[in-house]
């Protein structure tokens, strides 16, 4: 458990964990979402130290995704 920051962006780094456990897996085999807000040109290293306390990946996949925010509120 990563009790404080300990990397270098601003932004948090979040993991989502499911297992077989959840009937989305064979046994002992994990599947992890790592995810973040980028901040630099280098979005998979701002997600390292996310990926670090995994240990050991099988199979890695990486989508970047752009967010929408709005600006205008109706109210």
């Amino acid at each position: 458990m990563c009790t404080g920051r300990s990397h270098s962006t601003l932004a948090d780094i979040y993991i989502a964990m499911v297992s077989s456990t959840h009937n989305v897996c064979v046994k002992d085999i994990y599947i992890a979402i790592v995810s973040t807000i980028v901040e630099t040109s280098t979005p998979e290293l701002e997600l390292r130290p996310g990926l670090e306390l995994l240990g050991p990946i099988h199979e890695k996949f990486v989508l970047i995704r752009s967010s929408l925010i709005h600006t205008i509120f109706p109210f």
